[in-house]
């Protein structure tokens, strides 16, 4: 594997840096990062590798849908809502003066 890092501006000799592949491998390492948040998968706490294989899909499939999720509300804040009726909310009254 070769090392992906941005050269410095003050270097004559720049070394070739592809934004493209830095942003995939920080991907990678970003859902390595959570998958060991895990204690039971950081830990290797299981004796069989489909044991260990089923923990890690099941701490992936829930590290990707709060990522859809927080992607949700996320790109939701910014679009104005109308105004709805839900009979559970009730608006404040007006008092007549």
């Amino acid at each position: 594997m070769v090392p992906n890092i941005p050269p410095k501006n003050d270097r004559r000799w720049k070394n070739c840096f592809s934004p493209w592949l830095s942003r995939h491998c920080n991907a990678i390492e970003r859902m390595f990062g959570r998958l060991k948040d895990f204690r039971r998968i950081a830990t290797r706490d299981d004796r069989l590798a489909r044991n260990l294989l089923a923990s890690v899909c099941l701490a992936a499939t829930l590290c990707y849908s709060l990522w859809v999720w927080t992607l949700s509300v996320f790109f939701m804040a910014g679009v104005p809502r109308t105004r709805t009726r839900d009979p559970l909310i009730k608006a404040p009254r007006r008092l007549v003066s």
